[in-house]
């Protein structure tokens, strides 16, 4: 049985959290971006509005994953390093 999802993605939060990125192989690359105090609009009332500093996640997707979507073929990872015969 495959672990929970929760259990596979904590890993990545924590490696997020000590180095400021995670490169999950074949997906995407993670990193945590600083933003600044801003200053916004209440778009119902147009009042100014201050919008704290935070910190961020942002991802860059892979390239096999963006031509994939371009071209609309099934997205396959790359081929294991695995020895024996194939699976079928």
């Amino acid at each position: 049985m495959v672990g929970s999802p929760r259990a596979c993605v904590v890993p990545w939060i924590h490696e997020l959290l000590r180095c400021g990125k995670f490169v999950p192989p074949g997906i995407a690359k993670l990193v945590v971006q600083k933003r600044e105090r801003r200053t916004g609009r209440n778009p119902a009332t147009g009042a100014a509005v201050e919008i704290p500093a935070r910190q961020v996640i942002r991802a860059r997707i892979a390239k096999p994953i963006k031509d994939a979507v371009e071209t609309r073929t099934p997205w396959r990872p790359a081929p294991s390093s695995r020895r024996g015969r194939p699976r079928r």
